[in-house]
């Protein structure tokens, strides 16, 4: 299930993912939320809170949340994961070089500060 984070800043899409995560759910909540921010704002940041293991997503999840990632590419700037996943973290530092923006993993622990960061 995915879930919309308000509490951080205007331009900050945010998420946190628990259990089963669908494409549906992606289509539902995920795409107009950074749509509607994407449209009000020239940069993009996001979030993702991750409670759940990462093979949770199906596929279909996984397609569109690639589709998000292109769709904005020009326009993200700061992406933070929120998980206790070591392995997930690594690889979400070193997608770091691969797409623009900057990107960096927290603990769930370190949950405030990373929506500070992200925010920021």
């Amino acid at each position: 299930m995915i879930t919309v984070l308000n509490d951080v800043g205007p331009r900050v899409a945010a998420f946190e993912a628990s259990g089963e995560v669908t494409g549906e759910e992606y289509k539902r909540i995920v795409v107009p939320h950074i749509d509607n921010i994407a449209k009000q704002h020239d940069k993009v940041s996001f979030l993702l809170l991750l409670n759940t293991d990462i093979g949770n997503y199906d596929l279909s999840a996984w397609m569109k949340d690639i589709g998000v990632g292109f769709k904005y590419f020009s326009q993200w700037d700061r992406l933070a994961v929120v998980s206790d996943q070591d392995w997930l973290n690594k690889l979400s530092e070193v997608m770091g070089y691969v797409i623009p923006g900057n990107v960096k993993s927290f603990k769930r622990s370190e949950l405030t500060q990373a929506k500070e960061w992200v925010s920021g």
